[in-house]
């Protein structure tokens, strides 16, 4: 995390105003079902949620919401959002290209399914994402 994120994290006022009410309604749940419907671990005996997101564990205390490590402002509300509207559907392990193609496996996998290397196209949105 670059030292202008940590600088500007408390003075974002637009973040803060999306932030509330994204952290109130999860407060309208129980973290029981939050991790029934999310696939998140709750572990009652220090009320903290735990999950997976971008290849990092996340733990995020209950019921303040306060996350651990600290991420950035966007991934904050990502999963804050992906908690409050889970419906327990299982996550795929479909990627999905920008030219519309679906594929399943790792990127090794599609790579050799397709073309023996990586696409041009995928490359170049791999690279910006």
């Amino acid at each position: 995390m670059d030292s202008f994120f940590k600088d500007t994290l408390p003075h974002n006022r637009a973040f803060s105003e999306m932030l509330r009410p994204a952290k109130e309604q999860v407060k309208h749940l129980s973290p029981d079902n939050i991790a029934q419907r999310s696939g998140a671990v709750f572990c009652e005996s220090n009320g903290v949620l735990e999950l997976q997101s971008l290849n990092q564990t996340v733990r995020i205390a209950v019921p303040e919401y306060t996350f651990s490590p600290r991420l950035e402002e966007w991934h904050q509300l990502v999963i804050l959002h992906y908690l409050a509207l889970a419906d327990g559907t299982a996550v795929s392990d479909h990627q999905y290209f920008p030219d519309g193609h679906i594929h399943s496996g790792t990127d090794t996998d599609i790579c050799s399914q397709n073309t023996g290397g990586i696409p041009d196209s995928y490359a170049a949105w791999r690279m910006d994402a």
